[in-house]
């Protein structure tokens, strides 16, 4: 039975079709920011490693425990985006292979159990991107802090 909704401003339009189209929306935004974040993350480790080879000195002591701290998590953040996707992967997989098995009639309890393994996978793939972009926003305060230290006689 499809639900429809009432729209001043045009056709009706079906409920399944509306949350079809927001669930597009949401997996293409997913994907942005994961390919957004997971990109910040690579860039830090890179500016990171630019930061160690343009230093001729040691870095001054504050500095360095902010160099370290920006470092690692950046480095945990590009690990967070790299499973990331390839839970996203592994999503599309099972995906794929519960339609298959609706197709060739599997028996409810197993399909059952494939939509569990959605759920579980589903939860670490969000958890997932919720570590990259706290990562990379964690590394993004401590290497501002750490330039700071390092330049901020030139910065001001």
């Amino acid at each position: 039975m499809d639900q429809r909704t009432e729209s001043s401003s045009g056709p009706e339009i079906p409920l399944t079709d509306r949350i079809r189209r927001w669930d597009d929306i949401r997996r293409s935004q997913f994907g942005v920011a994961l390919t957004t974040f997971t990109a910040l993350a690579t860039g830090g480790i890179g500016y990171c490693a630019k930061l160690i080879t343009d230093q001729k000195d040691a870095f001054p002591c504050r500095a360095s425990g902010w160099f370290l701290a920006a470092a690692c998590a950046f480095g945990l953040g590009l690990l967070a985006g790299v499973l990331c996707t390839w839970t996203r992967l592994w999503d599309a997989r099972l995906t794929a292979r519960k339609l298959r098995r609706q197709d060739e009639g599997a028996p409810k309890s197993e399909l059952d159990e494939i939509q569990e393994r959605f759920r579980f996978w589903g939860k670490i793939t969000w958890f997932l991107l919720n570590a990259l972009m706290l990562a990379v926003l964690i590394g993004i305060v401590c290497i501002t802090v750490c330039v700071f230290y390092l330049y901020g006689d030139k910065l001001f």
